[in-house]
């Protein structure tokens, strides 16, 4: 008999979640009703997404199977209600990521890496309230992936709000997964009761996981008072999968509202490479003499900073 092998999450609390791109051809991968957005409430800007599979708005039944005196309900597809605890729970969407976004700072996003693994996000329907997060496990085979999120400071991100369990709304629970992942099929369980991951899902958590590594980070080191100037990253996937990267640029100074920045969020096929280009300042307000403008580029895996000086001479204007 198969003894049951146990992960342990492996995040730092995961107060955190992330731009939700997909493609079936490698990458995220989101399935379900939902439509997450970013934190300013818009659909995440950069990535292809993958194809939504259609539930039942009203909430589907499946029958239960009785197998020797026992009454064990078979995985549900996504959208189907079960009756957990007495309240009626279904699983709505779920999503695959290569990594997210999270709020590092109160003001200031940043991207968490899964190391070899992945994330695993899925969206709960618990209108009169429902299990606790801690009781949500990712069955894959005879391997379970636990995982909730830290609720104890703020955070930001699209795949939101966090599942409650006693809220009576929907949330998100997350689970961190070994990349590559073995097995034909995957569910999402709590107690008796499962819902299977969609076909797309289970292709992507099966490849390795992508690796991309900074190559050149391209910044002056001096501008004039009032210029506008440009900043270039270029990443390489070093893995031996195609995957989505994700990167974030908080600058403080130049006339941006400190601190977020830009984000980026494309696919980069095995050993492809990506550059990100960004304008930087506001010549009408920004860059005065004297100012430094600091740049922090953050990616999976890494981050750098790089402080640009204002030069040049102090100008007036005579009329």
């Amino acid at each position: 008999m198969n003894r049951r092998r146990r992960r342990i999450l492996r995040v730092a609390g995961l107060s955190l979640l992330g731009g939700v791109a997909g493609c079936l051809g490698g990458g995220d991968s989101s399935n379900g009703t939902g439509e997450p957005t970013d934190g300013a409430g818009t659909t995440d800007p950069g990535g292809t997404t993958a194809d939504r599979s259609t539930a039942d708005p009203g909430g589907a039944t499946e029958t239960a199977a009785t197998t020797g005196g026992n009454t064990t309900p078979p995985p549900a597809s996504l959208g189907t209600t079960r009756t957990v605890q007495g309240n009626p729970v279904r699983i709505t969407e779920t999503t695959v990521r290569d990594s997210v976004f999270y709020l590092e700072h109160p003001d200031e996003f940043g991207v968490k890496d899964p190391g070899d693994g992945r994330y695993v996000f899925a969206r709960v329907g618990a209108p009169d309230g429902g299990p606790a997060r801690g009781e949500f496990e990712l069955a894959a085979g005879d391997e379970r992936f636990y995982g909730g999120l830290d609720r104890s400071r703020p955070w930001g991100g699209d795949v939101r709000p966090v599942y409650g369990g006693t809220d009576g709304t929907s949330g998100w629970v997350s689970f961190w997964v070994a990349a590559p992942l073995e097995a034909d099929s995957v569910r999402v369980e709590v107690g008796d009761d499962a819902w299977r991951l969609p076909d797309e899902d289970v292709k992507a958590l099966r490849r390795p996981a992508p690796t991309f590594e900074l190559q050149e980070f391209a910044v002056p080191d001096a501008v004039e008072p009032g210029q506008r100037f440009d900043v270039a990253a270029t990443f390489r996937n070093t893995g031996d999968a195609p995957g989505t990267l994700r990167a974030v640029m908080p600058v403080h100074g130049a006339g941006s509202p400190c601190c977020n920045g830009p984000k980026r969020v494309v696919e980069v096929p095995a050993g492809g490479r990506e550059t990100w280009r960004e304008s930087i300042g506001d010549p009408d307000t920004s860059l005065s003499w004297g100012e430094e403008v600091a740049i922090r580029l953050k990616y999976p895996g890494g981050r750098r900073e790089r402080t640009v000086s204002v030069n040049g001479e102090r100008t007036t204007d005579d009329g």
